[in-house]
């Protein structure tokens, strides 16, 4: 299970980090897609994580929910972040839309060793929502 974290516990490693913060992001965070430009992303690659599913109500692409499960797999992207202002936002956004900080592990195709980073949790799968079985979500530019 993936460490949780509390909102001092994340306030705390935001203002504290004086190195870019790293983030698994599967939605519209990832580079490129909708809310990639709230914060100032150094770098980043693509990654995976298991023990968790990808959800999106069928027909809508406005973003999608990651929930613990057992046995799939979400892919997006690990990107480090500049720790500033506009990364409290984007916590509070998450925070206020229902889901949880955990620092969970990151498996890339460059990296040998599984990275450590923040990733936002849904605790449930919402109502209405089918499994995209790909893991996989972006909506095309």
């Amino acid at each position: 299970m993936a460490d949780v974290l509390t909102r001092d516990d994340l306030n705390h490693l935001l203002n504290s980090s004086p190195t870019p913060v790293a983030f698994f992001v599967y939605g519209t965070l990832r580079p490129g897609q909708s809310n990639s430009g709230y914060w100032s992303v150094e770098s980043h690659v693509k990654g995976s994580v298991y023990g968790y599913g990808l959800y999106g109500r069928p027909g809508h692409a406005s973003y999608p929910w990651m929930v613990d499960t057992m046995y799939s797999e979400v892919k997006g992207d690990l990107v480090w972040v500049k720790p500033d202002a506009r990364m409290h936002s984007i916590v509070s956004m998450e925070e206020n839309a229902g889901y949880k900080a955990r620092i969970i592990r990151v498996y890339t195709e460059t990296m040998d060793e599984p990275i450590p980073a923040i990733a936002f949790i849904y605790p449930h799968v919402p109502l209405g929502t089918e499994q995209i079985t790909s893991g996989d979500w972006t909506i095309p530019n």
